[in-house]
């Protein structure tokens, strides 16, 4: 299994790797920065979340949008 910077886990990830180690399956983590902080880190992962959600609620109006110019 590789995991790449897009696709970090956070949370849960103590479950993820007990259950490989259970299947003899190695986890490799690539890109892995040592030197940041705990709190920059953080940051970046809840920036991320709100990248999601904003593009999911623009995305959600846009085809509202579409339809309503349709109709």
């Amino acid at each position: 299994m590789q995991i790449g910077e897009a696709a970090k886990m956070r949370f849960g990830s103590e479950l993820i790797f007990a259950l490989c180690e259970g299947n003899n399956t190695e986890i490799i983590i690539l890109n892995k920065p040592m030197d940041i902080q705990p709190e920059q880190e953080m940051c970046e992962d809840i920036m991320a979340a709100i990248a999601v959600f904003s593009a999911r609620l623009y995305g959600r109006r846009s085809r509202r949008n579409i339809k309503a110019m349709q109709a």
